[in-house]
């Protein structure tokens, strides 16, 4: 088996050629990847109000930066954690102002 790597910073990316993988290694991979999520779906929210305060405070901006995008501005979030709640909020936001948005995942 040939592996190709690419120094990334810090990290290393190691990509293996020419590897097949079995239907038993494939089903054994997805039930393992079933497990973890549901762990991770037990798993307490920490700093949930906290982070609902900054989602509403962060709502009363989406105007600025719809305005921002319009003007061929970019937004640039920034910070811990995933920003995915934050933007799904600004899309529905947007769809509910033009009707017009874009989700790219």
């Amino acid at each position: 088996v040939a592996a190709a790597s690419i120094d990334i910073g810090s990290a290393m990316v190691a990509r293996r050629r020419g590897r097949r993988d079995d239907g038993a290694a494939a089903a054994n991979g997805a039930a393992e990847d079933g497990e973890r999520t549901a762990a991770v779906e037990q798993l307490p929210v920490k700093h949930f109000n906290e982070k609902q305060n900054l989602l509403l405070r962060y709502r009363d901006m989406f105007d600025a930066w719809a305005c921002s995008l319009v003007e061929g501005l970019s937004l640039l979030l920034y910070g811990f954690g995933s920003k995915r709640t934050l933007l799904t909020a600004f899309m529905q936001h947007l769809l509910s102002v033009d009707g017009e948005a874009a989700a790219v995942e």
